[in-house]
């Protein structure tokens, strides 16, 4: 009875090999799926951070048109005020 025949053998190699198959078959899916919800989800957070960038060099371009106009009301106390940080800056460096 523990004996195995040949043929047998070679049946439940085929049925191994088929099971086998199956499961890489439905792991090649899943695998399949998730990179797309990745490719998905990368583009979507692409297209977010495109946005967030756009708004963020407008604010940036709004507070330089700002200080640039208010270096043209006020030029001496815009000088004062860059010569006193170079002078902060300075004295912290040296030491």
């Amino acid at each position: 009875m523990a004996t195995q025949t040949k043929s047998d053998k070679g049946t439940t190699t085929e049925a191994v090999a088929e099971d086998t198959m199956e499961h890489l078959q439905e792991a090649k899916e899943h695998l399949k799926d998730a990179a797309s919800a990745g490719c998905k989800a990368a583009a979507e957070a692409r297209t977010a951070a495109g946005a967030e960038m756009d708004e963020l060099l407008d604010k940036g371009r709004d507070m330089l048109c700002e200080a640039q106009g208010l270096i043209r009301k006020h030029p001496v106390a815009a000088f004062g005020v860059a010569f006193a940080a170079g002078w902060v800056l300075a004295r912290l460096t040296r030491r």
